[in-house]
């Protein structure tokens, strides 16, 4: 099979903030679409609270009806080799709230 590519670029609002999100891979492979962010800070670890952010701005921007088994969202940290994975189940609630709330500020 190969890697077929798309386009899945978008922007998250709320009030005046705007954030540009850009995955760098986009694509399908095995029935399975890959919307992948890469981390490339090696200096800088990765922390659990920036990969909830990033995840949920690229879930709320890159709007999906499905999950799970058919879109995989997630961060890659290079340095590392980890896939940080956005989970529907994780508190994205509260995220959503704690962005919105930081963008009024």
């Amino acid at each position: 099979m190969i890697f077929e590519t798309f386009k899945c670029s978008s922007s998250w609002r709320h009030g005046k903030v705007s954030i540009n999100v850009k995955p760098e891979i986009c694509g399908t492979y095995k029935n399975k679409h890959y919307i992948i962010k890469l981390y490339t800070h090696v200096k800088e670890p990765l922390k659990r609270s920036t990969v909830k952010l990033m995840l949920q701005i690229m879930h709320a921007s890159l709007k999906f009806d499905f999950y799970d088994d058919i879109v995989i969202i997630g961060v890659l940290d290079v340095g590392t080799g980890i896939l940080h994975k956005y989970k529907d189940k994780d508190d994205s609630e509260l995220t959503t709230a704690l962005l919105q709330s930081e963008a009024e500020m």
